[in-house]
């Protein structure tokens, strides 16, 4: 709908424009709207890693790690790449929500 909206009152919302409407989605502590901002908006022009790192907060936030998972392999797939900040924020979900997951990483980063 947010989209919908921002495209109705102009041409074609820009990347920053989105990105301040995932903001007020992490702000309002709501996960899901800024996921399904983020797939909207992927359909419609080129996202940044900003984009995703702010999807990424908002998983964080909201504990879901899974979908946290999934933007990581979207952006594996695309032209950018993985940004240090996003996967900074993965490790922090998965340093609070699955500690010993977090340790088996480590200490496996140790052994090579």
């Amino acid at each position: 709908e947010l989209l919908d909206e921002m495209r109705g009152s102009m041409t074609n919302p820009s990347s920053k424009m989105v990105n301040m409407a995932l903001e007020a989605c992490v702000r309002a502590n709501n996960p899901q709207a800024a996921l399904e901002l983020l797939k909207r908006a992927k359909e419609e022009m080129e996202i940044d890693s900003r984009s995703y790192h702010i999807c990424m907060k908002a998983c964080k936030n909201g504990g879901l790690i899974y979908h946290a998972e999934d933007i990581l392999s979207q952006m594996s797939r695309e032209e950018h790449g993985i940004s240090t900040r996003v996967y900074n924020t993965y490790l922090e979900l998965v340093a609070r929500d699955k500690p010993a997951e977090m340790l088996q990483l480590f200490l496996s980063m140790e052994e090579e």
